[in-house]
């Protein structure tokens, strides 16, 4: 795009076979961005269904964590008034963080205001398919 090259670069850790290790840089632009992270979505499962990979999504998504095209990408666990309508399989690893916006996040963008707390918006993520999280508590 006008922008350069947009890929989606990804390592395998070698003592975990099974798990790799990713981050992506989307188009800014939300129509564009919303392609683009269905095709990197259907990457990841792909990874799950051939090879039960579990796959740490990382990146400038250049979508707010309310956006409609997250929806498919977040699991409706994490489905708040800040962030609903979730169907996905993958938690943000900020989603459940009860100091920052609930569902939504801490900023990660210089501006503090916007976003559904009004503390900023976030388009910076960390993802993990939810059923590979383990809870000790």
């Amino acid at each position: 795009d006008q922008y350069g090259a947009r890929n989606l670069l990804c390592a395998q850790v070698a003592a975990l076979p099974h798990l790799r290790v990713c981050s992506t840089h989307l188009t800014p632009g939300d129509a564009t961005a919303r392609v683009q992270l269905g095709r990197v979505l259907d990457q990841l499962e792909q990874w799950w269904a051939t090879r039960r990979d579990t796959v740490l999504l990382t990146g400038d998504l250049n979508l707010t964590p309310n956006d409609p095209g997250l929806n498919a990408v977040y699991t409706a666990s994490a489905n708040t008034r800040n962030n609903p309508d979730n169907r996905g399989r993958y938690h943000e690893l900020d989603d459940a963080d009860p100091a920052h916006c609930p569902g939504y996040g801490e900023r990660s963008v210089p501006n503090t205001t916007g976003g559904p707390c009004g503390a900023g918006g976030k388009i910076d993520f960390i993802f993990v398919r939810e059923n590979r999280i383990v809870d000790d508590a």
